[in-house]
């Protein structure tokens, strides 16, 4: 099992972080704002204890609309390796 995480936006501008949140609020029906003030908090998990290719496609899909995307395998007690 793996889990996705947003660790940040690919892109340089200025408002590259509400764009991304906003992208991220219209494709999956999350708040804009809530998503903004998780990437400003930093790195955050987005889906959880998913198969290899599950995983892939979601990094795929944030990818697209300008997320840096990492996907690490959770470990047997339910927590992700550092």
């Amino acid at each position: 099992m793996f889990h996705v995480y947003v660790e940040g936006v690919t892109g340089k501008e200025p408002d590259a972080v509400r764009t991304l949140s906003e992208a991220m609020a219209v494709r999956y029906g999350l708040s804009a704002a809530e998503i903004y003030a998780r990437l400003s908090r930093g790195r955050f998990r987005v889906k959880a204890n998913v198969d290899q290719a599950t995983a892939e496609e979601y990094a795929r899909d944030l990818e697209a609309v300008g997320a840096r995307v990492g996907i690490e395998r959770a470990r047997a007690n339910g927590s992700s390796s550092y």
